[in-house]
Order: structure tokens, then sequence, then C-alpha cells
């Protein structure tokens, strides 16, 4: 017997893969969704609950249509989270039009921006040339940020309908909604740069940006426990050390949740000098937190927040900025930016827009 499925999902395993799951349990009929979850690693920690559902398969195969045939061929919808397949969609699009005109790109940020970051490798420029093939022909592109789509536009050409949506935080902001805010007792500024260790934080600009407040009563914490290299964490930390000597605090230790609201909550503001969307799930628990944020205009979330009323501020402006006018930030414009990201957050309108993704097939 071949399941009647609706909806058809491909994932990788990821923390916002069984998050998406259990909110289609909680408001849709999960009877019409089937997932299809690429992993990796044996060791994730979510794969006993994708071995709990009926409706998942867990996949180490890249011949996730050939597999899964059928499935693709019977339902009215194929859901693509994150394009990072383009061999396969490239195959569909060329010799299955019939699945192709079925599927929705949900941009996750990184899948867009191949094309800034790829190396000059005949792999790398395969790739790029199979996406330019492929994703001019997506019906529908999904996106919490609609300058990524209008990025998709203008680069490759896109003629898809957009709809807004994303997913429910894998950060649990009810968690982040009880942490009682920390009233301030002592005059030291304490600055968050990054959300990791990767090198797409661009730590080095962003110390050379704050160099010039090096000599007020500052405190730059860099949380490096996780995604990247030795060597950059090492170039990282020694620069660091550099600019603010005993001022600078590198933390190499992973922390729980619960130590990260609290590492958060102590800090006053954030920094991150991201180049294209990224650290969306920061930001988040940054602003619900009332902390001042800075990121680069140049990012497609930075003009998004802009139009809905968030007070961001920009990494360029730093060049010109005061101490005085960097550190501050009006407490009404704190609260409002708590208020419109868990307006963004509420379950309810999350369910609206993707009611909106599932009836446009």
């Amino acid at each position: 017997m071949v399941e009647e499925y609706k909806y058809l999902h491909i994932f990788s395993d990821a923390p916002y893969t069984h998050k998406f799951i259990y909110f289609i349990k909680e408001y849709f009929d999960e009877t019409e969704h089937c997932f299809i979850i690429l992993y990796s690693n044996e060791k994730s920690k979510f794969l006993d609950f994708y071995k709990t559902q009926e409706n998942c398969i867990l996949t180490t195969s890249k011949n996730i249509y050939f597999d899964n045939k059928e499935k693709f061929q019977r339902v009215s919808q194929i859901l693509i989270h994150q394009l990072n397949k383009p061999t396969m969609m490239a195959t569909l699009s060329l010799f299955y039009p019939s699945v192709f005109k079925k599927m929705v790109w949900v941009i996750w940020g990184g899948d867009v921006y191949f094309y800034k970051y790829k190396t000059n490798s005949l792999k790398d420029n395969l790739l790029e040339l199979l996406r330019k093939y492929t994703i001019k022909k997506f019906p529908v592109i999904v996106s919490y940020i609609k300058g990524d789509y209008e990025k998709v536009v203008e680069i490759y050409h896109s003629n898809a309908k957009y709809i807004k949506a994303w997913y429910p935080s894998p950060i649990d902001v009810e968690m982040i909604k009880k942490v009682t805010l920390r009233e301030k007792t002592d005059n030291t500024i304490r600055i968050t740069v990054g959300n990791s260790a990767d090198p797409s934080n661009d730590h080095i600009e962003a110390f050379n940006m704050l160099a010039k407040y090096k000599n007020e009563d500052i405190e730059v914490s860099v949380v490096l426990s996780y995604g990247g290299g030795k060597e950059y964490i090492e170039q990282v930390i020694q620069r660091g050390k550099e600019l603010f000597a005993d001022k600078f605090k590198p933390i190499l230790e992973y922390m729980s949740f619960e130590n990260y609201l609290d590492f958060i909550n102590q800090s006053d503001i954030c920094l991150l000098n991201h180049k294209r969307q990224q650290g969306l799930g920061n930001q988040l628990v940054f602003f619900i937190l009332k902390k001042k944020v800075f990121i680069s205009e140049t990012t497609t979330p930075f003009k998004y927040y802009k139009e809905n009323g968030v007070d961001i501020y920009s990494t360029e402006s730093l060049v010109d900025m005061s101490f005085e006018d960097f550190v501050f930030q009006k407490k009404e414009l704190k609260n409002r930016n708590r208020e419109v990201i868990l307006n963004d957050n509420d379950k309810n309108i999350l369910k609206e827009d993707w009611n909106r993704v599932f009836k446009c097939s």
C-alpha cells in the first residue's frame, strides 16, 4: 500500500528540522506530510526522534528521488528545505518536469549566496551552472526575509511566486520570555562579537571597528566553542588580546542553553559582522532580551528589520560613531524590538504563513 501523502518535505538533519515536524504535528494534519531527512552523522541527537515518526524517512543516500520515486510523483507539493542538492534538482527539472513543477524552495540563507562565496574550482563552477539552470525554474520560493528572494530574482532571473514563511525557532522562545532582564549594576559595557567561530563572522574586522573604544570601560566577548577551525580560532584570540588585552574574553567551552541565555542577559551590545543573512536565531535572543544589535547594512535582514520597525544599527555606522552613541539606545525602542520579534515568532502567525504555502500547490 502506498501512503497518500499530499506534501513531501526534503530536509537535511538540522535543529530546524525536528522543530518543524513538531510544528506540523501540532497545527496541521500530520498524515498529509512526509519527511525525507538526509543525514550524515549517526551521533545526531535527533535521529531517535525521527525513527519514532511514521512519516519520516531517514537516508544517507544522495539518490533521494530514485529511492522515493513513487512518492515524488504522487504528492501535490514537494518542499526543498534549503537548496543544497543542485544535481538532483537539475535532473528533475530537465528529465521530470511534471515533478519539478510541484517544487517549492524554502530558502535558508546560505543556499542563496553560493554564487558569492564559491571558489573558482571546476566543481564549484559546475555546481553554479546547475544552480543557474535550476533556480529560475522553481515556481514558488518561500523565505522569511524577502530580500533573499529579491536577490534570487536579481542573480538568477527567477519568476517564482514569493510567499513569506519561516520555521518555529529551534531556540526556546517561551524560555527566553521568562528570563528576568538584568538590572545593570556597573558601568562596564559588555559587547558580544559574532555568534560562532565560523570565519564568516569576520571577527578581526569587527575588532578593528571596536578598537577605537578600547580605552573605554568595555569587555569584548567572543563565542568560539563551535563552528571554526583551530587556526582561525587562534588568529581571533591573538588579535583580540592584542587590541583589548584583559578586556577580551574568548569563550572556548560549549554552554548549555540556560547558560547561554544568562551570558546574553549579561551582555549590552551584539555585533554580528556577517556579510549575508546569517545568525537570525542569535539576533532573536538579543532582541527579546532588549540588547542593542549591530549587523551589516548590506545584508537582507537589515532591510527587513528596518521595514518592520525594528531599531537596528549598521556595523558600517561605527566608523563615525562616538562611544556615547554606540552605547545608547532608548528604552522604548528596546521594548518595541522585543514586541516585534515575539510577534514574528508567534506560532499562530507561523501557522497562517505555512497554510498559504501549502495552499499554493
